[in-house]
């Protein structure tokens, strides 16, 4: 209930005066039913027993005021209810989106990105109906009491007997409620394990159809749908159990009220109209009771999926702006004593790394996968923080930076040749949004990336496509190197920068990149040697570990682990 408070806080609270007009309308839409229940006795009475012509036209004309004042009322009410609860999930969302692009590095990799997707999405969209609903749980309840009272009013002894039952109904209510709301949780964590594996299909289709495992995705797609229909099912069955057993115990109630008030009417203790007053109330109040008990089930489902929700705006974000300001690198960077362990992992991915990169220098890191080069290049950013040791820029430990200071002041080029759905400027323009037309072109041009993309249908205005599909590989990597270009930033990282590139591609790029890293600080991790031959310095890694340093020349001279890495790439030496 406390994740419904503070939903209801945040979200509906800013919206009180149309929440309290929507909730006076609601009261006028509860009180037309016990309102014309009222009519029942003086019809009976007045015009089927007294034949009075006045009492006729009064109940006729009371009718149409009454139902015409429901409608308006009901009109406005749902619709400034539901407008409320769909402003109130716009309003979650953006909340929701913000946070999760400002979630550490370190916390979003621990979870799949189809479960988030579905967070968004499918949780959230269980909400409006849910909170909005709970407008019943405060509307009919004044309903069922007016009834009562009218009934009261008519036979107190026939509307005693209907309270003494009355909180079976309830227990059944809060029982069944109760465990919708565990089955929805479980329902939702289902959903988010199907956003999964369908993330998994269409980010890797390529590879699904290369390696022929069409079978085994479809196996492990039919599993989970599978598990999620089970799930989804012991629900329904839940929630449709509970109308059957209201409407039971209303008909245990209705039939006691019916023999007991017909004795009643019998030996003139009662009179007919009293008797169907009642009848009449009992049977319109059990329409309360089935909304109660809808919205209450709808609302526990709401509660689980705002939860799910809250459990995401409670991780901490990263705080971008507190820090001092980054002016560049004026002398050099180092990684004193740097040890790293990926959250949930069990060995260490670095152990006890230090070297340096001068203002300018170009150093290069070699190693196998798994070696850690690509995790150094994740420290620097700050995508990660070291489990020991620090990393300084100018003597000053990088955590003293604000995170933003720290990467405007980075461009970045990874061998995964990621692209956003939308125009080649537009991905250019990513690396630095203030950047002017000249500039983009520039950055096509030094990326060797113009005479492709003057053959797209609509030069630097087409419309890439998902994770730009309608590139090459190589094109691709040379509009991500566009993006770096642009970003005119001091520290670059090239993570396998060239990897898929094509030997003209690469030649090209090559030259492109000789040029943008002059004067500016370098890290370069490559699997080929013949893209790091030339830098100041190389730094060998075995296992998280530095074994070897120096240039290429004096690396190859030496016996070690670089001679020995050029011999199997490139076999035996002249």
């Amino acid at each position: 209930m406390n994740n419904f408070i503070w939903f209801t806080k945040k979200y509906l609270r800013p919206h009180w005066p149309k929440l309290l007009l929507a909730f006076v309308l609601g009261i006028l839409v509860s009180i037309v039913p016990v309102a014309s229940v009222q009519l029942i006795k003086p019809t009976l009475d007045g015009v089927f027993v007294g034949k009075s012509v006045g009492t006729l036209k009064f109940v006729s004309l009371a009718v149409i005021v009454l139902y015409f004042l429901s409608g308006l009322s009901r009109y406005f009410h749902f619709t400034m209810q539901r407008g409320i609860g769909e402003l109130s999930l716009m309003h979650l969302r953006n909340d929701l989106y913000s946070h999760m692009i400002r979630l550490p590095f370190s916390t979003t990799s621990k979870h799949h990105s189809g479960s988030m997707f579905t967070r968004v999405i499918n949780d959230g969209q269980k909400i409006p109906e849910g909170v909005m609903l709970s407008f019943d749980l405060i509307r009919e309840p004044i309903t069922f009491i007016g009834f009562i009272v009218t009934a009261m009013m008519a036979s107190w002894k026939l509307t005693i007997m209907i309270l003494i039952v009355a909180p079976f109904v309830v227990f059944v209510i809060a029982k069944v409620g109760a465990t919708v709301k565990r089955y929805t949780q479980r329902n939702l964590e289902q959903y988010g394990t199907l956003g999964s594996i369908l993330n998994e299909t269409f980010n890797g289709l390529r590879i699904i159809k290369a390696f022929s495992i069409e079978v085994m995705m479809k196996a492990k797609f039919l599993d989970i749908n599978r598990t999620l229909y089970k799930v989804i099912f012991k629900t329904y069955k839940v929630e449709e159990i509970s109308t059957p057993l209201v409407e039971f115990i209303g008909s245990l109630i209705t039939a006691l009220v019916i023999y007991v008030g017909g004795l009643w009417v019998i030996n003139g203790s009662i009179t007919q109209g009293e008797f169907m007053t009642v009848i009449v109330t009992l049977g319109l109040a059990q329409g309360p009771i089935k909304k109660i008990n809808n919205s209450n089930l709808k609302l526990q489902a709401s509660i689980a999926a705002i939860a799910r929700i809250r459990d995401i705006l409670n991780m901490p974000i990263e705080k971008m702006t507190s820090g001092i300001q980054l002016e560049g690198v004026k002398d050099s960077i180092k990684f004193n004593n740097v040890s790293f362990t990926y959250p949930d992992g069990e060995e260490e991915a670095l152990n006890n790394i230090s070297f340096h990169i001068k203002k300018g220098e170009v150093v290069a890191l070699v190693g196998s996968s798994g070696s850690g080069k690509t995790t150094i290049a994740s420290l620097l950013p700050r995508f990660y923080d070291p489990s020991k040791g620090n990393i300084e820029i100018d003597n000053k430990n990088i955590k003293d930076f604000s995170i933003r200071s720290l990467r405007e002041h980075i461009a970045i080029v990874t061998q995964d040749t990621f692209l956003f759905n939308d125009t080649v400027s537009s991905n250019i323009l990513a690396g630095r949004r203030t950047a002017s037309k000249e500039d983009v072109e520039k950055a096509i041009e030094l990326s060797y990336s113009k005479d492709f993309i003057s053959r797209l249908p609509e030069g630097s205005n087409t419309i890439l496509g998902e994770r730009g599909l309608r590139l090459s590989g190589g094109e691709k990597q040379r509009l991500t190197i566009a993006r770096a270009i642009i970003r005119n930033a001091p520290i670059l990282i090239l993570d396998e920068a060239t990897s898929s590139l094509d030997s003209e591609s690469e030649i090209a790029v090559q030259n492109a990149l000789k040029t943008l890293m002059q004067n500016r600080t370098t890290l370069v991790i490559a699997h080929r040697l013949s893209t790091i031959k030339n830098a100041n310095r190389i730094i060998v890694l075995e296992k998280g570990r530095v074994v070897q340093e120096g240039t290429h020349d004096e690396l190859i001279r030496s016996e070690g682990a670089y001679k020995k890495f050029y011999q199997k790439q490139y076999g035996e030496l002249n």
